[in-house]
């Protein structure tokens, strides 16, 4: 018989949440909801979060994770079996880490206010891997690419003190940018002209691969059924975090993160603009 976890089902049964998610251990049900309106209100759900220790990931980005420690085998189990097939990466490096008991393993100390990019889940494995004078260890590989951001409303499990929910859930909203204004287009286009010209993005080829990704991410989080407007302002949206990814590297944490957690689109095309002598050397 399905034993719910008394804590974490109270909470979710107050919220009212309806259909979701499989826990991965005995099979009781989470629920979530995810309710959008016309005019870019409020978008809750329910997501497990995976940490990033050194990555900064953003929208239109792929992240693939090899899964081994049972928290987030558990994790990737949670995931593979949810409708929704979403999980939240986000980074946890300028986080506090806690080491419950002294020797478990380290959890950050995620909060409500923190900001992540939700992934779809494009492709999955799973193998048992040799390992020298051991039983071969089971990994799970997820591999999810960014289609949106969330910020956290409510840490529904901090990841620790509960063997059988072992991994990070979180109810979040949706983070999108604000109305951008009219120069956000010539931002846009100086950009790109100066990506094609440094071979960063040789003949275009870039940007039409990334307008292509773009359409598919939109159609996958958001669905075919919301009103026009805001399909082209995400669009807009994931296009300006497409130019990013191009222009700044990994090793850009900082500006990456600045960048994740602005939420208009004409200052991060600003922001970009001016990072370029420091990320490329001149200009």
């Amino acid at each position: 018989m399905c034993l719910y976890f008394s804590r974490l089902s109270i909470v979710l049964l107050i919220l009212g949440h309806a259909d979701g998610f499989l826990l991965p251990r005995d099979h009781c049900r989470i629920h979530f909801r995810a309710a959008a309106t016309a005019n870019r209100g409020d978008e809750s759900l329910i997501i497990p979060v995976f940490p990033l220790r050194k990555l900064v990931r953003l929208p239109t980005e792929r992240l693939t994770l090899n899964l081994y420690e049972d928290r987030y085998l558990g994790l990737a189990e949670f995931v593979l079996k949810s409708d929704s097939r979403l999980f939240g990466a986000l980074y946890s490096s300028d986080k506090p880490q806690v080491v419950p008991k002294g020797m478990d393993n380290i959890v950050p100390m995620l909060q409500p206010g923190d900001v992540g990019v939700i992934c779809v889940l494009e492709d999955s494995e799973e193998a048992h891997i040799p390992t020298q004078g051991a039983a071969p260890r089971r990994r799970i590989r997820l591999v999810g690419t960014g289609a949106g951001r969330f910020r956290i409303k409510k840490i529904l499990h901090n990841g620790y003190g509960d063997d059988s929910l072992p991994f990070i859930i979180v109810e979040a909203l949706r983070l999108n940018d604000k109305n951008c204004s009219l120069h956000e287009s010539d931002l846009e286009e100086e950009l790109c002209t100066k990506l094609i010209q440094t071979s960063r993005d040789k003949e275009g080829g870039f940007l039409r691969e990334s307008d292509e990704k773009i359409e598919s991410l939109t159609a996958k989080l958001d669905g075919k059924d919301l009103a026009e407007q805001w399909s082209e302002q995400n669009k807009k949206e994931l296009r300006s975090f497409a130019i990013a990814s191009a222009l700044l590297s990994d090793g850009f944490s900082t500006e990456r993160l600045e960048i994740l957690r602005m939420q208009s689109t004409t200052d991060r095309l600003n922001l970009l603009e001016a990072s370029l002598p420091k990320a490329w050397g001149f200009w």
